[in-house]
């Protein structure tokens, strides 16, 4: 996976495998490799225990209740398995669902009767529209808007989450929108700019409904384009999803990990739209509002917005000052977050443009502080592993420890050359390089126990506590227009274990 760090310290690949569980995204993205990934390993155990409430595998209650489950390590049935499958086979899903987070209703639209020979001919008249590339009267546009909301409409129909013959029309039904959004654009300008106006006004109902309905949703408003892909030349997204994705990012009844898809569509706006900036500033301001003052809980998503912003490589915010920077290193050192989120945060940090501007010692001191902190907890993970005759889960804790290697060195030779990694920063003094160094010296040791899969020495735990007790930054503020990053009352029990192997579903959603 890195070069360098091969060539620092002998570590293969193998070694040095970050995904905790087999490939495996939502089906939601099996189509589309535009964005990448839709969600982040971390988030599968959340999204798959959604898939396993609200997906074939397992029939659900009035009441949005999860019903009786496939056993767990149960395989994949064949449906599951083909590419249309709404979402993959899951694990045990949480238990408790959030009021607000699902629902029993039903969006229903239907043309006259509501029969199949009804429903045929508003199929016929929205498609002689495509083909005429215009509308000839008032009717014609009503009826076009009229069954792109019925189409948009099945996605909540719960016969279609029921583990029948047809329970892989809802994962089919994005990838029809996205053809039909190429045939429109193919159609004229007019019958494009009405399909996709429509879609985005009426797209965000589907976020009442059941979680199959919110997350395909949210991956649709993701995945339009203003312009598809040419060659190597990215597809360009659509700004106009910019309003209802920023709208379900912010809306807390809503779990974490279903507004991941809106965060890796806004970041998509940004990456390759070329926003106005002001929607720039709109979705910079709404990751570091979800991260300052989001429910430390969603730990899919904060570790989804770190990573966009790292990604992203913006530092300032609308009034200039480095409020990326700073929303990031609070995640780093908020006890209350998973360790996912946290170490994602340090990675994003490593990959920005710092300078002497950026108290970047406390920023070192506290990745080394988050270091010692796993270590401990892994620690206690192993113990109680071997009082069960077990053998400690490794593999779980590789990807957070692997973070904080490339917040000290990046990722990749490439990325290296551009700065990334806090010992790569141009420019910084010399006592803040010191420190730099001298942190990734202490966490170095906890990171390579991890990776080649051997206990960590108690020598190294005393060596960076040690450390970090002696080397307790002056300032605890990351730049001069901002408050110590640390409140009084900000919780300093230890990060939960379970964010670490994403294992525990409710402190990650």
């Amino acid at each position: 996976m890195n070069r360098v760090l091969n060539e620092e310290t002998g570590i293969s690949n193998r070694m040095v495998n970050t995904d905790d569980q087999p490939t495996m995204c939502l089906q939601l993205r099996r189509r589309s490799l535009r964005l990448a990934p839709i969600l982040p390993v971390g988030a599968m155990a959340v999204v798959m225990s959604l898939a396993a409430a609200f997906g074939p595998a397992q029939l659900m209650a009035a009441d949005g209740t999860p019903g009786d489950s496939v056993p767990a390590g149960s395989p994949a049935t064949a449906e599951q398995d083909k590419p249309d499958s709404q979402l993959p086979y899951g694990y045990t899903p949480p238990s408790v669902i959030p009021p607000g987070a699902s629902s029993d209703e039903e969006w229903v639209v239907q043309f006259g009767d509501g029969g199949k020979r009804a429903t045929d001919n508003a199929r016929r008249d929205f498609l002689s529209v495509f083909n005429r590339g215009n509308f000839e009267s008032a009717e014609d546009r009503e009826n076009f808007e009229k069954y792109i909301q019925w189409r948009l409409s099945q996605f909540t129909l719960r016969k279609y989450l029921t583990a029948n013959p047809q329970q892989q029309q809802i994962g089919s039904m994005r990838s029809k929108w996205l053809r039909d959004v190429d045939r429109a654009r193919k159609a004229g300008p007019t019958i494009f700019q009405a399909y996709v106006d429509t879609l985005v006004r009426e797209t965000p109902k589907l976020f009442k409904y059941h979680m199959v309905a919110r997350l395909n949703a949210a991956v649709l408003l993701a995945e339009l384009n203003e312009t598809p892909a040419e060659g190597n030349k990215p597809a360009v997204p659509l700004l106009a999803v910019t309003e209802p994705l920023l709208d379900f990012l912010g809306q807390q009844n809503q779990l974490g990990v279903v507004r991941v898809p809106a965060v890796r569509g806004l970041a998509r706006v940004i990456r390759d739209g070329q926003p106005p900036e002001k929607i720039r500033d709109d979705i910079i301001t709404a990751f570091v509002n979800e991260l300052q003052n989001g429910d430390p809980k969603n730990d899919a998503l904060a570790t989804t917005i770190a990573e966009e912003l790292g990604r992203l490589g913006i530092v300032n915010g609308s009034d200039r000052t480095p409020v990326v920077v700073n929303a990031l290193t609070k995640t780093l050192a908020d006890k209350k977050r998973g360790y996912r989120s946290r170490s994602e945060a340090a990675a994003a940090l490593g990959r920005l443009s710092l300078d002497n501007t950026i108290n970047v010692r406390l920023i070192a001191f506290e990745i080394a502080a988050l270091a010692q902190e796993m270590a401990t907890a892994f620690e206690k993970e192993a113990t109680e592993a071997q009082k069960n005759e077990l053998n400690p889960n490794y593999v779980a804790w590789k990807k957070p420890f692997f973070n904080l290697y490339t917040a000290f060195k990046g990722d990749k030779r490439v990325n290296i050359e551009r700065g990334h990694g806090l010992s790569n920063k141009d420019g910084l003094n010399g006592a803040t390089k010191q420190t730099v160094n001298a942190a990734y010296g202490q966490v170095l040791p906890l990171i390579l126990s991890i990776l080649v899969e051997k206990p960590i020495e108690p020598k190294d735990q005393d060596a960076i506590l040690q450390w970090l007790e002696a080397n307790k930054p002056p300032s605890r503020k990351v730049h001069d227009s901002f408050k110590e990053i640390i409140s009084d009352d900000q919780s300093q029990a230890p990060g939960t274990l379970s964010s670490a192997t994403a294992s525990n579903t409710e402190a990650n959603n």
